[in-house]
C-alpha cells in the first residue's frame, strides 16, 4: 500500500493503517533513537512518543514519505531527550549495554561496522542494507547527490570485503 493511501486511512482512523505503519517502521524509529541515545529504555520511550505524535498530526499531508518523516522525527525527539538528560547526567563512552533483541541488533551491527568504515559510510550502509532505504531516500536525507551516495556505498562494501577476506 502506498504512503498516501496509508495516510488517508490513518486520518480516517483505520486501525489497520496504524498497525501497518507501526509494524513497518518501528525498527527504523528504534534505530534512529539508539544512534543518539545509546539507551534501550530511552529509545523505547522516544519510539512511543514519535508514533503518538505522528498518528495525531492533523497537518500531515498525503504526499508525505512516511519513512523519511518518521526517521527525522525520531532523530529530532531523541536529540531533544539527549539534551534534556545531558544537563542532568553525563554518559560515559563505556556505558553501551550488550544488545540482544532483533531491534537492537541493527544498532549493534552498526557499532561493529564503525570500526571498519567512516561514520558516513556506516550510516549509508546501515540505511541501505538494514533499513531498506533507497539511494534516493538516503540522498534526500543527507542532502547529497545520489551518485555520491552510491559511490560511498559501493566503496564501503569493497572495504568490508577486503577486511573480511583478511580475517
Amino acid at each position: 500500500m502506498t504512503d498516501s493511501k496509508l495516510i488517508q486511512q490513518m486520518k480516517a482512523k483505520n486501525e489497520k493503517a496504524y498497525i501497518s505503519i507501526f509494524n513497518t517502521y518501528k525498527n527504523l524509529v528504534f534505530y534512529e533513537c539508539m544512534r543518539v541515545l545509546n539507551s534501550r529504555e530511552d529509545a523505547e520511550d522516544v519510539l512511543q512518543e514519535v508514533f503518538i505524535e505522528f498518528f495525531n498530526n492533523p497537518k500531515l499531508e498525503e504526499n508525505t514519505n512516511i519513512k523519511l518523516y518518521l526517521a527525522k522525527l525520531a532523530k529530532n525527539r531523541a536529540i531533544d531527550l539527549y539534551r534534556k538528560k545531558k544537563t542532568k547526567l553525563e554518559y560515559s563512552e563505556g556505558e553501551i549495554e550488550s544488545f540482544g533483541t532483533i531491534d537492537e541488533s541493527m544498532y549493534s551491527l552498526e557499532l561493529n561496522l564503525s570500526g571498519q568504515l567512516t561514520n558516513r559510510e556506516t550510516h549509508i550502509v546501515t540505511k541501505k542494507v538494514l533499513l531498506g532505504y533507497t539511494f534516493n531516500e538516503i540522498a534526500q536525507e543527507l542532502d547529497a547527490p545520489i551518485g555520491t551516495i552510491q559511490s560511498i556505498y559501493y566503496a564501503a562494501l569493497e572495504k568490508l570485503k577486503k577486511y573480511y577476506k583478511g580475517v
